[in-house]
Formats: C-alpha cells, structure tokens, sequence
C-alpha cells in the first residue's frame, strides 16, 4: 500500500512538473506575444512617419529662414521631407508659369495673392487645391483671405506677415550726424537726398534686376491718385478710363525718373538685388530703402552691432503723399492639384 501511495505521489509530482511547464510555456508564449504586439504598435507608429519628399518652389526672399527652421521640425515630427526650390525673383514668373501650363509644378508652389492674378495667372481653380476646409483656413485675415478665393473658395495660404507695409526705411544715425528731419512731401524728399549725396553717400538703395523692388514706388503711392481722384481705381478696373490719364500718376512716374536722373538711386542700381538690401544699408554706404517694418531685424541679423532700433521708417512721399498704403496682397502657398501628394502638402500647410 505504501508503495502504490509512493507510486501515485510520483505520479502526481510529474503531472504537476508537466503543469507547471506548460504553464510557464504558456506564459512565454503570451509575452512573446505582447512583445510581438509591441513591436507591431512601433511599427505602426514608424508607418505614421511618412516616408515622402514634397517639393515646394518659389521666388528668392519668399520663404524665409524661419519657415525652413520649422520645416526642419516638420520632418522630425512626420517624416516628411520638404524639397525648397529658390528661384531667382526674376526668372520665377516666367519658370513656375511654364510649370503650370505643362502640369509639371511642384506639389506646393509660390505665388503672389490678388483676387485677379490668382484668375488670370495661375489659374487656380483648375491648377490648385480648395483649402476652406483646412482648419487654418478660419484664422486668416479677411481680406488677405479675400485675394486668395474664387467664389468663396480659399485656394492660397499667405506667406508671410500681412501686417507689414511698405513703407521708407531709414538709417537713423546718418539722418541725425547729417542733421535731416523725416520728409513729408516731394520737394523736402529730395533736399534729404541731395544732402545725403553731399555726404558721399548713395540716399537709395533700389534693385532693379529683381525685377519687382524697383516696381514698388508706384503702386504704393497710388493710394494718393485715389485720394485727389475717388472713384479712380474702379473706372481703372473697369477700362474706363487709362492709368496715363491720371495727373497724380503721371507725376509718380515723373518723380521716379527725377530719382535715378539725379543719382539718388546709385550708379549699381540696375544689377542690385534685394537680398544684399540689409547689408548695404548696414554698411552705411546707403541710407535708405523701401522695406517692411521688419527690415530691422534683417539688418542686425547681417551686423549684430547695428541695433534693431537704429532702423526708422516713412511714408514714401512721392506726389507729396502721406498715406500708407495698406495690401493685403502678398507671396502665398498653393497646393498643386495635379500633385501626388496632396495630403502630405496639406500638413506642411497646417504646420506652418
């Protein structure tokens, strides 16, 4: 009887032994899966980061170095990578046209708003994406919003700050060591530049290879033309009447010439190009330039001891205006509709 009570206990060890590494098999098993689970959630996470290039084209001095910084974070963040392709402003036009017209154009390109360009140039209701439904597309300025939108279509995201003008921007301390005063009309404009020139100094620096700085005399001060003239920019809109009929525009013109005739502008006016404005005027050799009035962190971005603040701004008085101009017209984004990747666009766009 002991003997089969030793058997059975034998017996019971074993079968417990084989429980017992069943079980701990089992729960091998079971963590083999979590880890398999695991690693098939960072999988999952890794698919999460896109592995796509979307290109983005536009002019020189469009997109700044604090989008590319972000740009940079945009990556680390989704995997996607950003191809920025800088053209010269003056071949820009012409090249991202071309594009356009072939249905060649990167999956995000560049253009300047304005209800009629955006008709009339890009086309943008056969060549670019319908954003109104973005969830930034809420947040941008009516009427920013408004020069990018056909029949109540948002199509473009705004560039940059809207809130900056145009406006003269000048070297404080040379306007103090010279004695100058900021002028209000036409003819104290040109004694300040006829005493800056005295000085051996260029009062103006102006970029005329650019293609669009040099243009920016005119249509800032045509607001003055409206003033002496209401109703003027819709009989202009309307091909009712011609820019030549107009006084107030033909002494704007008039003026511009004046400019470069007297050497206000230079002797390097015709090959000057925006993107050395900053450092010419931190070089002291020029004391003026039309800009936004965030010119000043440019400045001191090229001179650190060329302090924001030492850069002033006025309202270009040709035609004795005093007026600012205020566009809220500007470079944009524009999602390519041709474009295979649409939706990897949209979230640069929302990232921005």
């Amino acid at each position: 009887m002991r003997k089969w009570k030793k058997i059975v206990a034998i017996a019971l060890l074993a079968a417990m032994s084989l429980m017992l590494v069943a079980c701990g098999s089992k729960e091998k098993a079971d963590e083999g899966k979590k880890v398999s689970s695991g690693n098939d959630s960072s999988a999952t996470k890794d698919k999460e980061k896109e592995d796509v290039t979307i290109s983005f084209m536009a002019g020189q001095d469009w997109i700044q170095d604090a989008e590319i910084e972000l740009g940079k974070k945009f990556t680390e963040e989704t995997g996607i990578k950003i191809d920025y392709q800088i053209v010269p402003s003056d071949q820009y036009s012409s090249l991202s046209m071309t594009k356009l017209n072939t249905g060649e154009a990167t999956d995000i390109f560049g253009g300047q708003s304005g209800k009629f360009d955006i008709v009339t140039q890009y086309n943008v209701e056969k060549n670019a994406v319908d954003l109104s439904g973005e969830s930034w597309a809420k947040n941008v300025d009516p009427l920013a919003a408004a020069e990018l939108s056909v029949d109540g279509k948002l199509y473009g995201q705004p560039i940059q700050d809207l809130s900056a003008v145009w406006a003269l921007a000048y070297n404080k301390q040379i306007f103090a060591d010279l004695g100058l005063k900021i002028p209000t009309n036409y003819a104290e404009f040109t004694q300040v530049c006829d005493a800056i020139l005295a000085a051996g100094k260029t009062p103006i620096f102006e970029c005329v290879s650019d293609g669009w700085h040099h243009t920016l005399w005119f249509p800032e001060v045509a607001v003055k033309a409206e003033i002496n003239n209401p109703g003027l920019f819709d009989k202009l809109n309307n091909n009712e009447v011609k820019l030549a009929d107009d006084p107030t525009m033909k002494t704007v013109m008039t003026q511009i010439k004046e400019m470069t005739d007297a050497g206000y502008w230079g002797d390097n006016y015709m090959s000057n190009a925006y993107v050395d404005a900053a450092k010419n005027i931190a070089s002291g050799d020029y004391v003026m330039t039309v800009a936004n009035q965030g010119f000043g962190i440019e400045v001191n971005a090229v001179d650190s001891n060329f302090n924001v603040d030492d850069i002033g701004y006025f309202v270009i008085p040709l035609a004795d205006n005093q007026t600012l101009n205020m566009n809220p017209s500007g470079p944009s984004r524009f999602i390519f509709s041709g474009s295979k990747n649409v939706e990897a666009a949209k979230k640069y766009l929302e990232f921005m």
